[in-house]
């Protein structure tokens, strides 16, 4: 037995929806690094050294650095500095 989907244009938004949300947004840290350089951020060596705090350094995603510093009572300067990139 053949089964037929038919796909309409809102289907093919509603899938591609997630996808548009997340292309502009950086993923690792080292990516707001780069962002905060070139925007000439005053806290780069704060944000650098926050960083190295987690296994992965600059390599950890955004998402896992926050989901941490926001835990942490002595990270929240930096669990705020990341929340304008999720």
């Amino acid at each position: 037995m053949q089964t037929t989907y038919q796909i309409t244009g809102n289907d093919i938004a509603r899938a591609f929806a997630g996808i548009a949300q997340t292309v502009n947004k950086p993923r690792f840290l080292r990516d707001v690094l780069a962002i905060k350089k070139e925007r000439g951020d005053d806290d780069c060596a704060y944000f650098e050294l926050n960083a190295r705090y987690y296994a992965n350094r600059l390599n950890s995603t955004v998402e896992g650095a926050h989901y941490t510093a926001s835990r942490a009572p002595s990270m929240k300067r930096f669990a705020g500095m990341l929340e304008e990139f999720l």
